[in-house]
């Protein structure tokens, strides 16, 4: 069981009964779980329902603020940690994750760098979301984008920008420049989606979704094992996008084609076609089912486009 301590947090006053009370908070006594590894794992189900809660609490203006956190620091000192999820986000400040989750130390198990990605397999973030999902048991991972992500509208900018820049060799960019390119297949795929009119700023906006597949898609591919912790029904992966106007998080679900990603070596084996396909680093559409791609193969034979 998890266990249970009484801290005094604080609960800002936001209801319409109180709302002369708007700079005044109220204290009260609650029974405040703090997650220590002495815990149960939580089930993925459970976790993206605490995940919304939390964000609910934020964004009503609602949070739950421990005054007294040293009983959580030491709790978490001596006891380890239990995160109930994996949050891989953007490093833009603009999103605070714990925050945004209203969730306290020891709640989440964050990853962050520019644009949520896993570039080229970056080792730091399979190996970590492997660690999480196998050491300290978490059964949930949650890759958030975020609106007007810089780093996407940088790499849509290279596909669909005024002045993009002609190609240059890996050796002469910087690491930046790098970086940037390689979330470029999300811009370029979101741009084939829409019109060829289609502004920067609503190309950025569809790769941000797209990208959030993207990146569940590459930490699968990297990794067998989160296959099989999937493919077993211990860990789930999921998308999600936060506001950071409103402060909102919306919740994607898994990816599309994750039958198909689960099954990565027996589908490829009947299939060989797709093999390159995949190489290219080009995602499969959303809408097409692993079995409609294979079918296509099969009467056309040829790659299905």
């Amino acid at each position: 069981m998890m266990q249970l301590f009484d801290l005094k947090c604080c609960l800002g006053s936001e209801s319409n009964e109180t709302m002369q009370m708007h700079d005044d908070t109220m204290e009260l006594t609650v029974s405040f779980r703090i997650r220590t590894a002495r815990g149960q794992p939580v089930s993925a189900e459970e976790a993206l329902v605490m995940l919304a809660e939390g964000n609910a609490r934020y964004v009503g203006g609602r949070p739950l603020r421990v005054t007294n956190p040293v009983v959580l620091r030491t709790a978490l000192a001596e006891q380890g940690q239990n995160p109930l999820a994996v949050v891989v986000g953007c490093a833009d400040s603009c999103c605070p994750i714990e925050t945004a989750f209203d969730a306290q130390a020891g709640d989440i198990f964050v990853l962050r760098n520019a644009g949520n990605s896993c570039p080229c397999g970056d080792g730091s973030i399979v190996g970590s979301v492997e660690y999480a999902a196998g050491a300290l048991g978490t059964r949930l991972l949650v890759v958030m984008g975020h609106t007007k992500c810089g780093a996407m509208v940088s790499a849509s900018k290279l596909v669909v920008g005024p002045d993009t820049p002609p190609e240059t060799s890996a050796q002469c960019r910087s690491v930046l420049e790098q970086y940037l390119s390689d979330l470029t297949p999300a811009a370029k795929e979101a741009a084939s989606q829409l019109d060829a009119s289609a502004s920067v700023e609503e190309v950025a906006a569809e790769a941000i979704r797209i990208n959030v597949f993207r990146t569940i898609r590459l930490l699968l591919e990297c990794s067998a094992t989160l296959r099989e912790k999937v493919r077993n029904g211990g860990f789930e992966m999921h998308g999600a996008i936060y506001d950071i106007e409103t402060g909102e998080i919306k919740f994607l679900g898994q990816h599309p084609s994750l039958e198909m990603l689960l099954n990565l070596d027996k589908f490829l084996g009947q299939h060989p076609s797709l093999e390159t396909l995949l190489n290219l680093d080009i995602d499969i559409p959303h809408k097409e089912s692993a079995e409609s791609l294979g079918a296509a193969s099969t009467s056309t034979g040829s790659s299905p486009k």
